[in-house]
Order: C-alpha cells, then structure tokens, then sequence
C-alpha cells in the first residue's frame, strides 16, 4: 500500500487529480444536501493492487472516517474528467462520495 503521491505517466494522472475529482463530489453534495462539518472532509487516496482506495475523514469533537474503492478505470475516467472540467462533479463516483460522506458527518 502506498501513502504518497503518484504519477501515471501513461495517463497523464495523478492521485492529486483522483482527489480532486473526490472533492468536487464533496462539494456537490454540500451545494445540494446543505450538510454541515468542520472543515473539509480529508481525502486520502492510495494505489492499492491496481485499484484506489478512497478514505475519507473529519476531524473534530467526533473523529470519523469511511473507504471505498474505485477501480483503475473509474479512478482514471474521474481523473480525466476533473481534469478537463475541474468546476464539475463526476456522477459515475458521487454516489460512493455521497455515501461515504453521509457516515463521516453523520
């Protein structure tokens, strides 16, 4: 399991970029469901196996946290859509994000 930042030359990707596509999920579901946190949510992404592990967490009175995990094709299409339209979430993820989030912030 790896912990930093990494590059998939033959994609032109990174785990960044998996991130943000996280985010921008994150940031969707705030704009629509009004949900209330701390801070933004952490997002962890690790290269496991050929697959993604996304974990998500909050800190605060109440430390939480949730994973799910993306195959290397979701988390590459994500990727390549983030970086394209940055301003934009990826429906094919949200509903992991969504998901995760709604354990994490309760």
């Amino acid at each position: 399991m790896e912990n930093s930042r990494k590059i998939f030359s033959l994609e032109g990707i990174s785990t960044c970029e998996i991130a943000g596509a996280v985010a921008m999920c994150a940031i969707h579901d705030l704009r629509v469901n009004l949900f209330r946190f701390s801070g933004f949510p952490q997002i962890l992404v690790e290269h496991v196996d050929g697959d993604f592990k996304i974990t998500i967490s909050v800190e605060g009175q109440h430390r939480a946290q949730d994973s799910f995990v993306l195959t290397r094709e979701e988390a590459m299409k994500a990727a390549k859509a983030f970086k394209r339209t940055p301003e934009k979430h990826d429906p094919a993820i949200f509903d992991q994000v969504q998901k995760a989030l709604a354990y994490v912030v309760g």
